[in-house]
């Protein structure tokens, strides 16, 4: 519907970001899917992408990973058990609060501003492709 639309009426083009839907898409490889996402959606995944990280380093530092040639198989659980325990127990408070921000004010950035490759714009899907979309992902499916 999104399409018939865009491809039929010039206002279309005109319409601010927010009121248009143009998604980031990939190929699955070894599938016949297509995935798609927003800037908002890019936006939010990339910083909780980042906050994860950032967690997972504060873990190596309060509780680092055995030397592999110290290690036993008894240590190894017990230091792997802590090493869950303390990742689950750290706030997310903050990495919720700077998901939702990224989430939020991606819609009215440029994507060139949030991938570091320019984007191709492809307003034709390709032939025979079943297509379901949100405001926020896509979904294609190549038969």
């Amino acid at each position: 519907m999104e399409r018939q639309a865009a491809r039929q009426d010039p206002w279309y083009l005109q319409r601010p970001g927010e009121h248009r839907l143009d998604m980031l898409t990939g190929a699955v490889p070894g599938t016949d899917l297509v995935l798609g996402m927003s800037r908002r959606l890019y936006a939010a995944c990339e910083e909780f992408a980042l906050q994860q990280e950032q967690i997972a380093v504060m873990v190596d530092q309060e509780i680092p990973r055995p030397d592999r040639d110290e290690a036993d198989d008894v240590a190894d659980q017990i230091n792997a058990a802590r090493r869950r325990l303390l990742y689950q127990e750290v706030d997310r408070s903050e990495a919720r609060t700077r998901t939702r921000e990224a989430f939020e004010s991606a819609q009215d950035r440029q994507w060139r501003s949030l991938i570091d490759r320019p984007a191709r714009l492809t307003p034709e899907p390709e032939q025979n492709v079943l297509e379901a979309a949100t405001e926020d992902t896509y979904l294609g499916r190549v038969w």
